[in-house]
């Protein structure tokens, strides 16, 4: 049996370490080549237009911090769940409060079974759409014990105005409305206010 000397076992040494070692060629691709950062979702300014297909993939997301909100052109802007809504989306949510006070204008038709499915279905349109709780305030139209036109105002969602027998009229719904948003974060909010 023939012994090693120990130029031998130091060449042996050598060579194994140096089959462990990347090819220098192989060593420079790996560092020309970085980790590439993992896609993250756009962020959009409140406010912004955007595409259906955008606002499709925000609705998708229903914990997502954004909306696409449908505007009556056809477009969609964007609405920050912890944000006021921008004006254009205010005033359009305003309009179809109007529009729904229109169908029912007077207090019997604003006590009848359409009239509680036309509003539900609007609180929930709204909400879907804006990611935010709805406060929807009512106008309705009737007389007092005199005969004397009156109007009253009251609201449902996730505020309800205490329930009682007096008109309240559009000021003083407004106080109550300030008063329960005064506890909440009103910016988790949309009040829809009928002209």
């Amino acid at each position: 049996m023939k012994r090693l000397t120990a130029p031998a076992i130091a060449l042996l040494t050598l060579l194994a370490v140096a089959g462990c070692a990347p090819e220098p060629d192989a060593a420079a691709g790996m560092a020309a080549s970085p980790v590439s950062p993992s896609p993250t979702a756009p962020a959009y300014v409140s406010g912004e237009v955007i595409d259906a297909a955008t606002a499709e993939v925000m609705a998708a997301d229903y914990d997502g911090p954004q909306r696409g909100y449908p505007m009556p052109d056809g477009s969609y802007v964007v609405v920050d769940r912890a944000a006021p809504l921008p004006d254009a989306v205010q005033q359009d949510v305003n309009v179809r409060g109007e529009a729904l006070m229109q169908q029912f204008p007077r207090v019997e038709d604003a006590t009848g079974s359409a009239a509680g499915a036309a509003r539900s279905a609007l609180i929930s349109d709204l909400s879907a759409q804006t990611g935010k709780q709805v406060v929807l305030v009512n106008r309705t139209d009737g007389f007092d014990y005199y005969e004397n036109p009156v109007t009253g105002y009251w609201t449902l969602g996730a505020y309800r105005t205490p329930s009682t027998d007096t008109v309240r009229s559009r000021e003083e719904v407004a106080a109550l409305i300030a008063e329960f948003m005064a506890g909440q974060n009103p910016d988790d909010y949309v009040v829809v206010w009928p002209n």
